[in-house]
């Protein structure tokens, strides 16, 4: 965004007569004006908020004597340090514990598209008969959809997490989510 504020700024002093409008929901407003002069207009639309928690779960190993997302599930845990658990590890616990605290959709941020594949795949041993695929339907009381959300997906399948939808949903995201879309439902992120 720098090399494009500056070819603007040359721009704009060139051409008086060029406005430029720039929108964006995460750009910082007041430097944007400062870098144009001080008769750059801030115009600002407050949009519709959903109500998020944010909760940061460190990657340790916590006996809170409650592991386990019932009798159906299978937990692998790897001890990278005393101490220490690993990430998915990390999720499957966070999930078990905002799951007994009530209703709600999760949305984790993962690195990447692998670190997505394998916890979807871990949630899906985890949950066991409770685990919904994408774009499927059950009866099982306590259902759980895991969706991916990444950049290189489908149209059709990122438009899947604004479906409507009878279960809980855990998305599994990369940064997309958190910079260019508003999943709607997610109250809790981690």
């Amino acid at each position: 965004m720098t090399l494009s504020w500056a070819i603007l700024q040359r721009l704009v002093v060139k051409r008086p007569d060029l406005l430029v409008i720039i929108t964006s929901a995460t750009i910082d407003s007041e430097r944007f004006a400062t870098a144009f002069g001080p008769d750059t207009p801030i115009i600002e639309v407050a949009g519709r908020t959903y109500p998020v928690e944010v909760r940061y779960r460190p990657l340790v190993d916590i006996d809170d004597g409650e592991s386990g997302a019932g009798d159906d599930s299978e937990e692998t845990s790897v001890i990278t340090e005393p101490g220490e658990i690993d990430q998915v590890t990390g999720i499957l616990r966070a999930v078990d514990e905002l799951c007994r605290e009530g209703p709600g959709d999760i949305l984790v941020f993962l690195a990447g598209e692998r670190d997505i594949r394998d916890t979807a795949q871990a949630l899906q041993g985890h949950l066991g008969r409770r685990y919904v695929a994408p774009g499927q339907r059950t009866s099982v009381p306590g259902a759980v959809e895991v969706l991916p959300l990444y950049s290189r997906l489908s149209e059709t399948e990122q438009k899947r997490v604004f479906a409507p939808h009878p279960y809980r949903r855990i998305v599994l995201a990369t940064n997309v989510a958190e910079t260019s879309l508003t999943v709607p439902g997610h109250n809790l992120r981690g």
